[in-house]
């Protein structure tokens, strides 16, 4: 691995709230040229329905894996469409956040950034899965794809136990989509309303 994939995996909590105080920034300085037209709209609606795709997606991931991915390795539910499910659901949930700022530009900001952080912590987390599970990840790594889910793999058993104390202190993760999501509507409220300005418009 190199430096920058090492350091990215051994920081990616600190690096995302670094950049998330940024965007919030961003957001109070900067507003839309789509505001209050169809596009804008459209955009906003798009992104809602992301978001919560997201927001489901990754609490459906944290059943499987809240507690169990250190003792085991997880391959059914979501980790049975791909490797990273969880960073797939990441990754659908900041697209609607972007979106639902109804501007394009902060949009492909989330995108560059998920694209520069987040393979680098994936290739992190693989070798540390490789060098624990050895064989059992090996046959896994082959068969699964590593990012977009494959529908045709999809195993999902007929109970599983879920660990509840493990899985609502994961659910911070969770969490922060929700209030970012309620933060952008605020503003976009204020703004619609003239309450407050914005610096620059972006498309």
């Amino acid at each position: 691995m190199s430096p920058l994939s090492r350091l990215f995996s051994q920081n990616r909590i600190k690096v995302s709230r670094i950049f998330g105080i940024a965007f919030v920034a961003a957001l109070l300085a900067t507003g839309s040229l789509w505001q209050g037209t169809w596009i804008g709209g459209s955009m906003f609606l798009v992104g809602i329905v992301l978001a919560a795709i997201g927001m489901v997606g990754r609490i459906w991931c944290l059943v499987y894996s809240s507690g169990y991915k250190s003792s085991g390795l997880v391959t059914e539910g979501p980790y049975s469409l791909c490797r990273n499910p969880l960073y797939f659901f990441s990754f659908i949930g900041l697209i609607g956040i972007g979106l639902s700022t109804e501007t394009f530009t902060l949009t492909l900001v989330l995108v560059a950034f998920f694209a520069l952080v987040y393979p680098a912590v994936i290739a992190g987390e693989e070798e540390f899965l490789r060098g624990r599970f050895g064989d059992e990840y090996a046959e896994y790594f082959r068969r699964v794809p590593r990012f977009f889910p494959a529908r045709r793999l999809f195993v999902e058993p007929e109970s599983y136990t879920v660990q509840p104390r493990t899985m609502r202190r994961s659910l911070g993760g969770v969490i922060w989509f929700i209030g970012l999501r309620v933060l952008i509507q605020g503003l976009v409220m204020l703004r619609t309303a003239g309450v407050i300005g914005s610096v620059m418009l972006l498309p």
